[in-house]
């Protein structure tokens, strides 16, 4: 925890990945190869581990910022076997560095594994499926989903300029999930040629047949009110000659 504070203060990027890895060491010799060995897969339950862990999250983080993005991506991939049960929520993180970097079979198959309807969730399946299949029905479904679990996503996506920093927490459904899923999802859905013109598309769709569902409002025309057609005449005299 020591180094992780140490490497939050550096001002120069490559002297928090030195401070990061120290700490990363530093918690291998305090744990000692039986720990590994015996608590893989529920390494979190022991407190003792956490600290390694928050500095190899943290290092990863920083590994990937300095662009060396499958370093960072391995070490989310053995915090996740160190920890199946992901009690860091890693693997929001994870998906989307799959789909920047284009590794779609990796997506799908953390998407699998993680099988949950979160809007995070949601929205990486939905940009897994496009870069797949592309424009596909079974790509279209997924968006339409993903859209009706925090349409606040879309709205960021469509306006990236205008995103605020990210919450320490958030709310299902809040502009506050939609920031903090972006920020990781934000470069992936932008490293995805076509991605956000598709979202954009898609949601103009959605948004002309839902208000064409809308029932239209009856409003009643006196024999001596102006036409609603527009004509500049009494109604009576117009488009109300033919009632009589």
């Amino acid at each position: 925890d020591a180094y992780v504070i140490l490497a939050e203060q550096a001002e120069d990027p490559q002297e928090a990945i030195r401070l990061l890895e120290e700490g990363v060491r530093a918690g291998e010799r305090a744990l000692g190869p039986q720990a590994f060995a015996e608590r893989e897969q529920q390494f979190w339950e022991d407190v003792f581990t956490r600290p390694y862990m928050r500095a190899r999250a943290a290092l990863a983080d920083a590994l990937w910022a300095d662009g060396r993005h499958d370093e960072a991506i391995g070490h989310l991939e053995e915090l996740l076997r160190l920890n199946p049960d992901d009690n860091m929520g890693l693997r929001y993180r994870l998906v989307s560095w799959y789909l920047h970097c284009q590794r779609t079979e990796d997506a799908g198959r953390l998407l699998e594994r993680y099988d949950e309807d979160s809007a995070m969730w949601c929205y990486s399946r939905a940009l897994w499926r496009y870069q797949r299949e592309g424009e596909s029905l079974r790509a279209r479904v997924a968006l339409l989903e993903a859209l009706s679990s925090n349409i606040h996503v879309a709205a960021y996506l469509l306006a990236p300029a205008t995103l605020p920093e990210a919450p320490p927490s958030f709310k299902p459904g809040s502009p506050d999930e939609a920031l903090v899923y972006l920020e990781d999802g934000l470069g992936a859905w932008a490293e995805t040629d076509g991605a956000i013109l598709w979202l954009r598309d898609t949601l103009e769709e959605a948004v002309a047949l839902a208000l064409a569902r809308l029932p239209r409002r009856v409003v009643p025309v006196g024999r001596n009110d102006p036409c609603p057609c527009g004509s500049g005449r009494k109604y009576k005299k117009c488009c109300g000659r033919s009632l009589g």
